[in-house]
């Protein structure tokens, strides 16, 4: 009887000193993957400001060649307008030219 009650005894001990252990071992855990978690979302805040730093900088590039490109528009529709223009009068003089010499 004594040797049982001293059995059950060591076994509650080591029973109580595992499950210590476990939980210290399950907090470690915790501890780590919360950790890690932490990590996780400093690198995706970092990841996510630079993609929006990047996408901004890449907009304002796109406007600036946008700006650009319309502006190379403006210039050419100005220039077939006066090339129109410039046609217009050479046929108009060559015409008038034409009809002045048929008349003498």
């Amino acid at each position: 009887m004594i040797l049982k009650a001293i059995a059950k005894w060591w076994a509650g001990s080591k029973l109580e000193e595992e499950t210590a252990h476990t939980q210290a071992l399950v907090r470690r855990l915790e501890t780590a993957q919360a950790e890690a978690n932490r990590r996780v979302n400093a690198k995706k805040a970092k990841y996510s400001r630079q993609i929006k730093a990047h996408q901004e900088q890449r907009n304002k590039e796109l406007k600036q060649y946008l700006d650009f490109m319309n502006g190379q528009l403006e210039i050419t529709g100005t220039y077939l307008h006066l090339s129109v223009l410039i046609r217009g009068c050479i046929l108009i003089f060559a015409i008038k030219k034409s009809i002045s010499s048929m008349k003498s």
